[in-house]
């Protein structure tokens, strides 16, 4: 009787978490909403690297070794855009260029950008951004569809002028 009341008072001081309601304490970028659009209007929405050459043109590509996934990488460069692709997948692009404009659940993005349209759109993304004065400060989204998380991100980072200066999109691989 005595461990019966015991468990009773330790579950109702230690509620279990599947009986709290879960709160989101992040965002989500749709893996599925994401494009990158050039200045010709031509769209890559982070598919093989078929994909990528035929919304963008052929373009430089590098190979290297790549110790941590195996196998080799392939590096697409553009004026302001490297695509990586791990053997024949997508591993993740970085955005530098202004001639490229990033679509993220619908809303459009580009370097340049004032940092109040990412604190407006990600505003719990933008609160947990890095604050040093002076420096860059970077923010991390998250990915996924619907509740289901993806194990990769969306990391934007802004100048100490308050402008974004990088997107990077990709996969989490540590």
């Amino acid at each position: 009787m005595l461990t019966s009341i015991f468990i009773l008072l330790i579950s109702f001081l230690h509620p279990a978490e599947s009986q709290q309601p879960a709160t989101q304490k992040y965002e989500i970028v749709d893996n599925r909403s994401i494009q990158i659009k050039n200045g010709g209007n031509a769209a890559y929405a982070l598919g093989s690297a078929a994909q990528l050459q035929k919304a963008f043109g052929k373009t430089t590509i590098s190979k290297q070794n790549d110790e941590m996934l195996g196998g080799y990488d392939y590096i697409h460069k553009y004026k302001g855009l490297i695509v990586n692709f791990n053997e024949k997948e997508f591993e993740d692009v970085t955005i530098t260029g202004s001639e490229y404009q990033v679509y993220l659940n619908g809303q459009v993005f580009k370097i340049g950008d004032n940092d109040a349209k990412v604190k407006k759109v990600f505003p719990l993304a933008y609160a947990e951004r890095s604050k040093e004065p002076d420096h860059k400060r970077i923010l991390r989204i998250q990915m996924g569809h619907g509740k289901a998380l993806d194990d990769a991100a969306v990391v934007i980072t802004i100048s100490a002028k308050g402008a974004i200066s990088e997107i990077w999109i990709g996969n989490d691989n540590s």
